[in-house]
């Protein structure tokens, strides 16, 4: 089974990756030791998480490694 790395220490995120990627053995950071804390200064949602991906994939030998960022932005208030 291929191993795949999940950039979030959030469980939630984790939990919802192994259900959607059965095929793989997801694991988090964090069972692998990695502690990193990546600064999200992106101007994208999708600019987080590949900034995520690509430091952790940076500690690591090969491994598919990926991310999830999201949040809420609020129309009303121009995407706040």
């Amino acid at each position: 089974m291929r191993k795949v790395v999940m950039a979030s220490g959030n469980k939630g995120k984790i939990k919802e990756a192994k259900e959607i990627l059965n095929e793989y053995e997801v694991v988090s950071m964090k069972e692998l030791g990695i502690d990193i804390d990546v600064e999200e200064d992106g101007k994208t949602f999708a600019g987080n998480a590949e900034k995520k991906a690509r430091e952790i994939a940076k500690t690591l030998s090969g491994e598919i490694v990926i991310s999830d960022d999201s949040g809420i932005e609020i129309e009303v208030l121009d995407g706040f």
